[in-house]
């Protein structure tokens, strides 16, 4: 009985278990279906979007948005056009699951995610939108025809994947990097537009472009343009081009637009004879003489230049040589000359009473060119600078001046500077001493003369005193008195001074010698003294040998006897010893006399 109750019990279990999966794997499955509908449902449920729900109900031919569809017919939808009706939410949209062109221009749509399962779609359209993010179309491989535009949309790496575009329109104010488009090698036409964007070094991989059209950017090279040789349209207006010498092989062009940049050199276009249309508007274009040989033209517009010229300085009689040419290269005559100007081919003249920062001319030419007629005007200006006011800055050095001429707020050069024996330089002043510091990153020329002083800080310096490898230091101002240290003592031995070398050299006279402009060491020099404590050693070093006493009838006399020189006054010790010597001397004379007599 416990074994049958148990296999029940598992049986149970297993059945339990099953219907959880069961309940799990069909729950999931209606997930995966969440794109289709389950049975017929009012549009505006559908579409929770009033004005798309509109949208649909004129689509499915419906009298009303509360009237149901069915999936079949949502099914039979491939194309639905919602341009300009201020739609805002596309929910509803991921049911049409054959769409196939899709425009949505003009609304006020933020998400596209409904988009994202629809791969049927070969045509999008979701220009001037608020979309920032297109992560959804990443999916959508089948397109052909996508436009995106006006939006605020900075990252297009979803784009890449599409690789069967054929034509793309792309305009955003927030676009900076398009590399991403380097697959698209399928493009035919292609517009690009964005006030950030100045790198557009991938359009080189699109060799099958045909039409290109690129717009208000930053653009200022457009070299990888030269190799797309199927280009038969070519937008480059409202850019930052100077230079358009890469367009000159591309032969196919029948229309060329560069309207709005900085081009004056169209030396270029004298190649590109199957254009039909050009216009050159609003450049600095000053001949058009490179064009006469285009002969299929049936369209020129080269309006609106604007010439400027470098600036010359005012005079009142001012004259400039005319510098337009036609499309024969001759000459245009002036239209209209500002201040009373006149014009003698190919000079422009102005007298002027009085300054004037500007003198200007325009000019109208039209004529045929090809099959058509062409439009060149524009105004060519000359500015005129005010002879600058200048004023004299004399950089004095202790004297000694220099001076030079500067403009009236103009910053002054620095002068090198200067050097000065035992003194370092500390800056130009606007006095001998004291005064204001020049600044000459920041201070300007003011309008009257000035002079500048040379100011500089006195140097000190160190004054050593060896006594033997024992040093002592003194600092000293330069051109200053040394104050003699105590005179040093050695056992044996006489100071002489302090000299410039450790032997011989030259003694410091410390009552006159001054500080010299560097370091000095003075060294202690010493005379030994006499063994006997008598005067020191001759200089030359030669010892003098001693006199022999004299000898007077058997007796030695000493030198103090021979000596007749008087002691000095108070020499009172010496005295009494030759006293004592006279007496001692009297007495042996005596005492030897008398031996004699009694002998």
């Amino acid at each position: 009985m416990k074994k049958r109750h148990s296999f029940f019990s598992f049986l149970a279990a297993l059945l339990i278990v099953g219907s959880i999966n069961l309940w799990v794997g069909t729950s999931h499955e209606m997930v995966v279906q969440a794109d289709s509908i389950d049975q017929p449902t009012p549009i505006n449920q559908i579409f929770p979007d009033s004005a798309l729900a509109e949208v649909m109900r004129y689509q499915l031919g419906k009298s009303s948005v509360t009237d149901v569809v069915s999936q079949s017919e949502l099914d039979n939808v491939t194309n639905v056009n919602g341009v300009s009706k201020e739609i805002i939410s596309i929910e509803g949209v991921q049911y049409l699951t054959n769409l196939t062109n899709l425009r949505l221009g003009y609304n006020n749509i933020r998400d596209i995610q409904p988009l994202e399962n629809l791969t049927n779609l070969t045509v999008l359209d979701m220009i001037d939108n608020e979309l920032t993010d297109i992560s959804p179309l990443s999916n959508l491989t089948n397109l052909t025809q996508l436009s995106l535009g006006d939006d605020s949309i900075s990252d297009i790496s979803p784009l890449a994947g599409l690789t069967n575009l054929i034509n793309l329109y792309l305009t955003s104010y927030d676009l900076t990097d398009v590399s991403a488009l380097a697959n698209l090698t399928n493009l035919k036409d292609l517009w690009l537009s964005s006030p950030k964007l100045s790198n557009v070094s991938v359009l080189s991989n699109f060799h099958n472009l045909e039409t290109l059209q690129m717009r208000s950017t930053l653009v200022s090279d457009i070299t990888p343009i030269a190799n797309l040789k199927k280009l038969t349209l070519l937008d480059v207006s409202m850019n930052e081009i100077k230079d358009i010498s890469s367009l000159s092989e591309l032969s196919n062009l029948t229309e060329l637009t560069l309207t709005d940049n900085q081009i004056s050199d169209i030396s270029a276009l004298s190649e590109l004879t199957n254009l039909n249309y050009l216009y050159l508007d609003v450049n600095q274009i000053s001949d058009i003489s490179a064009l006469a040989d285009l002969s299929n033209l049936e369209e020129l517009y080269v309006t609106d230049q604007t010439i400027t010229n470098e600036p010359l300085t005012f005079q009142t009689n001012i004259v400039i040589n005319n510098t337009i040419k036609d499309e024969n290269g001759a000459l245009v005559t002036p239209l209209d000359i500002s201040d009373n100007g006149s014009y003698t081919s190919p000079n422009i003249t102005w007298n002027l009473p009085a300054y004037t920062d500007e003198v200007n001319y325009t000019f109208e030419q039209t004529g045929s060119i090809g099959n058509g007629p062409f439009y060149f005007t524009g105004t060519v200006y000359q500015p005129l600078e005010e002879v600058p006011a200048t004023y004299n800055v004399i950089f004095d050095i202790d004297g000694v001046q220099n001076s030079e001429e500067v403009v009236v707020d103009a910053l002054l050069e620095e002068p090198a500077a200067p050097t000065k024996e035992g003194y370092t330089f500390t800056g130009w002043y606007d006095a001998k001493t004291g005064g204001e510091k020049w600044d000459f990153t920041t201070d300007k020329m003011p309008a009257k003369d000035i002079t500048l002083y040379a100011q500089f800080s006195i140097n000190n310096y160190q004054a050593i005193f060896d006594v033997d490898g024992t040093t002592t230091s003194q600092t000293v101002n330069y051109q200053s008195l040394l104050t003699k240290p105590t005179d040093p003592t050695k056992e044996g031995y006489t100071f002489t001074g302090w000299y410039d070398a450790k032997t011989g050299g030259n003694k410091w006279d410390f009552t006159m010698d001054k500080m010299p402009a560097n370091d000095i060491t003075l060294y202690a020099q010493f005379s030994k003294n006499p063994e006997n404590g008598g005067t020191d050693t001759p200089s030359n070093g030669n010892k003098t040998k001693p006199k022999q006493p004299a000898r007077e009838n058997g007796t030695t006399i000493t030198a103090i006897e021979k000596s007749t020189t008087l002691p000095k006054t108070g020499d009172n010790g010496t005295a009494l010893l030759v006293l004592a010597g006279l007496l001692l001397t009297g007495a042996s004379l005596l005492l030897t006399k008398q031996k004699k007599k009694s002998i």
